[in-house]
Order: C-alpha cells, then sequence, then structure tokens
C-alpha cells in the first residue's frame, strides 16, 4: 500500500482534518503516479489534507480486487478492514467492451461486491468513468478464475467517443444499483477538452491508452471536484504542465463534476485565439 496525503459532489465533513481515501483499480490510476503524487499535491494547494492509500496492479481488474484470494484482493480487503475511509474509488477495467458479455458480468458483479463491503464500513464508493482508449480498436478479453485475460490477437473496432459513453453507461448502471455510491466523470471532461480545443497536446500516451501528465492531472482535478464540490480552478500546483494547460484542464474538470456552464471555457479560447496555438510542452 502507497500511503500518501484530499474528498463530488459528497462533500467531505468539515469537521476533519483530513480526508481518508483508498484506490483500488489498475494502471490507470498509478500513471504518472496521479495517485500518491499528482492528486495529493493539487489537493494541498487547493488548501485540502488527504491520506491517500492505493491497490494497484498493472491489467487488474474490480474481479481480481473483489477475490479475497489474489494478492490484490488480499491487500484491498486487508485495507478495506484495517482502515476507515471517507471515500473508495474504485477504477473498473478498461478490457471490458460491449463486445462479450461474461467479462462486462464479472466486473459488474466485483464492483457491486466491494461496494456492500465498502458500504458496511461507512465509506462512499464513487466510481472511475475513464476515457475511452483512442486506438480505434479493443483487444477481445475472457475470463479465467482471477482476472480478465486478454485474448492475443484478437481486436475488434471501438473508436475513443463509443468506448467512453460505454464505460459512463456502466457506471451509471452501477451506481443506480449501490449505496452511498457516485461516478467522477474523467472520460467526459476529458471529451470536452478534445471537443474544444482540437489542438490541445494530447491527454494519452503514445500507446493511446494510458494517460500523459495532462490526463492524469485531468484525472486529479476530476476527483477533487467531484469530492470536495469545489472548483480546482486556480490550484498553484500545475505539474509539469503549461499554467495556462492547465487551466484548461482545471476548468473541464468543473463544468463536467459540479454542472458549471460550458461558456467558461471563453475566456480560454479566446487567449487561444490571441496566441494562435496551444502551449506545447512535451512529456517530462
Amino acid at each position: 500500500l502507497a500511503t500518501i496525503v484530499c474528498s463530488h459532489s459528497f462533500v467531505a465533513r468539515a469537521e476533519e482534518d483530513s480526508v481518508k481515501i483508498l484506490f483500488l483499480g489498475n494502471s490507470l490510476v498509478y500513471c504518472n503516479d496521479m495517485d500518491t503524487v499528482l492528486f495529493p499535491k493539487l489537493c494541498e494547494a487547493l488548501g485540502k489534507s488527504v491520506q491517500v492509500d492505493s491497490v494497484t496492479e498493472s491489467g487488474s481488474s474490480l474481479y481480481r480486487l473483489s477475490n479475497n484470494q489474489t494478492k490484490e484482493g488480499k491487500k484491498a480487503a486487508k485495507a478495506l478492514k484495517n482502515n476507515t475511509y471517507d471515500y473508495v474509488i474504485l477504477q473498473p477495467s478498461r478490457h471490458v467492451s460491449p463486445y462479450e458479455y461474461s467479462t462486462y458480468h464479472v466486473e459488474y458483479a466485483a464492483a457491486k461486491a466491494l461496494n456492500e463491503k465498502i458500504s458496511a464500513t461507512g465509506a462512499k464508493t464513487l466510481l472511475l468513468a475513464a476515457p475511452g482508449v483512442n486506438t480505434g480498436e479493443i483487444e477481445l478479453c475472457t475470463v479465467d478464475e482471477e482476472n480478465i485475460k486478454i485474448v492475443e490477437n484478437e481486436y475488434l473496432p471501438i473508436d475513443r467517443k463509443t468506448h467512453q459513453r460505454f464505460f459512463e453507461n456502466l457506471c451509471n448502471d452501477l451506481v443506480r444499483e449501490m449505496t452511498n455510491a457516485g461516478i467522477v466523470r474523467v472520460g467526459a471532461a476529458a471529451e470536452m477538452v478534445i471537443e474544444n480545443f482540437p489542438d490541445f497536446n494530447s491527454l494519452y500516451k503514445d500507446d493511446n491508452r494510458h494517460p500523459s501528465v495532462r490526463g492524469s492531472y485531468l484525472q486529479a482535478c476530476s476527483i477533487f471536484a467531484t469530492i470536495f464540490g469545489q472548483t480546482p480552478v486556480g490550484a498553484g500546483y500545475v505539474e509539469s504542465i503549461y499554467p495556462h494547460n492547465a487551466i484548461v484542464l482545471q476548468r473541464a474538470a468543473e463544468i463536467i463534476s459540479l454542472g458549471s456552464s460550458p461558456k467558461i471555457f471563453d475566456s480560454e479560447k479566446a487567449e487561444v485565439t490571441l496566441s494562435g496555438e496551444m502551449w506545447s510542452n512535451s512529456e517530462i
């Protein structure tokens, strides 16, 4: 477990000095140290204290994290047993697709099972509705006794927007059956950035699957806005991102997570028009 030091429209309890959060997911969470560095530092810059634990493993799924016989499952169970969290953030596997029902079924059931355990501790569940893959295709996957497995050299076509909508619909369906649960709409925020700023530097790494630093920063901003019910706009911590790019990401999180009017993007668009292009900082 990685322990650090932040809280949707479930507003964090004001009487507590620090909000305790547990992340359960895979590389979409830990990429660019989003869970252990970006998110806590963003919260600190915005005057919020957080304590973060993270149980993540490359390629893992909620199906695996809910299984007490797997390495990640044992860590997740131990974390929930030994700690009192305000929020537990679940990141469903993006290997789930509209093409294969068995993977959808086991991930759906696992999310509900984890929510039951989380709710029993008094914590609230947040589902991370991630951006879609941007490769134009997705691997065919199947299920074994422990995890959702990729079928080698078997790909099916899917565009980024379709995959994002599928994922958000999955999360919406789950929340309707869960106790004390909500959604972090990172994928919708990413689509808003891409739609309004088509020349914005990619939110993806070169593999078009994992988030770039900008993509992870957008994820952190979206989690902050969802938990604390406050805008991340104005945060002094921008990691290695040019300040103007960071403001665009902060605005997108505010619009999607807090329901602000998209018209607040107008000032950013005006500045882009004046400068001729978005700043083009590279990965650091």
